[in-house]
């Protein structure tokens, strides 16, 4: 497999973020409530700096967002195009994150 190219996301990412969200997180959450794009929409349009858009053969195959809490280090989403889960990469990410943490961040692992 090729390496995997990082880009800050930007506004004119909006399209693939939410098909990516509509895709894998709108089909668990709709057995509890009507997902609300709007409120997506909203949430991108704030933070969408802190996500990370994810490249392989110049094609994006997912996402990141990762947010400092204080002192935590948190890592806020995931997401990987259905083709690109379970070979790895988010585990991958994942051990990253853990290993680059600096002095100034804890990193905590929730559940």
């Amino acid at each position: 497999m090729e390496e995997i190219i990082r880009r800050r996301c930007r506004l004119k990412d909006y399209d693939f973020v939410i098909g990516l969200i509509r895709e894998s997180l709108f089909p668990l959450v709709s057995a509890y409530f009507k997902p609300d794009e709007e409120m997506y929409k909203q949430r991108f349009e704030n933070d969408y700096k802190e996500r990370t858009i994810l490249f392989l053969d110049k094609k994006p195959i997912g996402f990141y967002q990762l947010r400092q809490n204080n002192q935590n280090l948190e890592v806020k989403g995931l997401f990987l195009v259905k083709d690109f889960r379970g070979k790895g990469i988010g585990y991958k990410l994942m051990k990253e994150f853990e290993k680059n943490k600096t002095k100034s961040y804890q990193f905590r692992c929730l559940g």
